[in-house]
């Protein structure tokens, strides 16, 4: 299996959420990285976790702008309702497939649907 290999650093621990800083990181312009958990509970709850990613950045005068350049992806696993590892597996290669292909690309700089194959 591949490992992660931006480098990151301890930045934030609040429990169930946590930051990290990203390359490039600095107080006029965060980039972050923000892992938050919704652990299992009692039967019939389901286990989230989300991973986002937020860079802020400037306008044509070097001025930070409001929005940030971001993303975001949610993982709910009804792991006490049934759902398998198999389950689990298949949601993550279909993921990891995904965010490795030109597919992505397209539909974030051009905000087009998915090609069907």
């Amino acid at each position: 299996m591949a490992s992660f290999t931006t480098t990151i650093l301890g930045y934030q621990d609040n429990g169930n959420s946590r930051s990290w800083e990203l390359p490039g990181n600095t107080t006029v312009r965060p980039r972050l990285m923000t892992q938050k958990r919704k652990p299992l509970a009692p039967r019939g709850t389901v286990a989230e976790n989300s991973l986002s990613f937020g860079l802020a950045t400037v306008d044509s005068d070097g001025l930070p702008i409001q929005e940030k350049v971001g993303c975001s992806i949610v993982f709910k696993t009804p792991i006490n309702m049934g759902a398998t590892e198999t389950d689990i597996d298949d949601l993550i290669t279909y993921v990891r497939d995904f965010v490795a292909s030109d597919e992505l690309v397209t539909l974030v700089k051009n905000s087009r649907f998915v090609a069907a194959a």
